[in-house]
């Protein structure tokens, strides 16, 4: 279900690019953001000991 937060972001983000968003995009926008988020928790939640340092470079 549409919530207003949903579309309050929507319209935030898409102004931040400069994007006109069809009225029909939005769902599949509405899904993507909600992936989105389930990935960003996923690498937030990760636990890390505090012992942990970043890598001095990175290498793909």
């Amino acid at each position: 279900m549409d919530t207003p937060a949903d579309d309050t972001r929507i319209d935030l983000l898409t102004a931040l690019v400069g994007l006109d968003l069809p009225d029909a995009c939005r769902p599949g926008v509405r899904a993507n953001l909600a992936l989105l988020d389930h990935y960003a928790a996923l690498v937030m939640d990760f636990p890390l000991p505090p012992e942990i340092e970043p890598a001095p470079e990175y290498r793909p």
